[in-house]
């Protein structure tokens, strides 16, 4: 019988995944300093966002994209801190196109970082109405697993996976 060592786990939380220089495939990234000039960028916004990557690192983001877009951008930023997680803007036409985008909205050390997601469900959804009962569900569970199970299906349906 062959010998396999256990994996050593304990690296795994000093593992650098911020730093890892890629994208899932169907979303693009950038990021920004805190005064929007974009600092890195995702090779693939060039298919998911027709901008060419090159010419973007070094600019004002208001360069490339529309005025109401980068208002929308400085507005959600103010509900993210680094503690506070994510803000998610649902079907935006970030480029004044008719392409709408989901996008996802964090901050990381001293950036501000976009990912932008094609949408792909064209149907308009009130994502507070979908909010508001899956939280009832979850308020209403009656023990920790219950509470689990819900939690689970909430997210489930808010994500679609």
């Amino acid at each position: 019988m062959a010998y396999v060592a256990k994996p050593d786990l304990t690296e795994c939380d000093r593992e650098p995944i911020h730093l890892l220089g890629g994208v899932q495939s169907y979303g693009c990234l950038i990021s920004t300093s805190f005064d929007f000039l974009i600092e890195h960028v995702s090779a693939n916004v060039a298919q998911l966002l027709k901008l060419t990557p090159d010419t973007l690192v070094g600019r004002p983001l208001a360069e490339f994209f529309p005025e109401r877009t980068v208002h929308m951008l400085r507005s959600n930023l103010q509900f993210v801190s680094p503690a506070s997680g994510v803000a998610r803007v649902f079907a935006c036409d970030v480029l004044g196109r008719g392409a709408l985008f989901d996008l996802s909205i964090h901050i990381s050390g001293q950036s501000y970082v976009f990912e932008f997601e094609p949408r792909t469900d064209t149907t308009q959804r009130d994502q507070l109405a979908l909010i508001q009962p899956l939280l009832a569900r979850v308020k209403r569970a009656a023990s920790v697993l219950d509470v689990c199970r819900e939690t689970t299906a909430a997210l489930q349906a808010l994500s679609g996976f």
